[in-house]
């Protein structure tokens, strides 16, 4: 390990480090019954669901 930590903010599924109105494209192109995307799984249960996306809604407009 060379010391640097990963940080990504649940709903930044671009990882352009902002929560923003692409990353809720993004989520609705994975909504069932669309194609599974690991990315939009924020609560890392298998299943794209309003789980997913009320954790989008919470960090909207969020950057780091």
């Amino acid at each position: 390990m060379n010391g640097q930590v990963l940080v990504k903010l649940p709903g930044d599924v671009n990882g352009d480090s902002t929560v923003d109105s692409t990353d809720l494209g993004l989520l609705g192109l994975a909504w069932p019954p669309g194609l599974y995307v690991e990315q939009c799984d924020f609560n890392f249960d298998g299943v794209i669901d309003s789980t997913d996306l009320g954790t989008l809604g919470i960090n909207w407009g969020q950057a780091y």
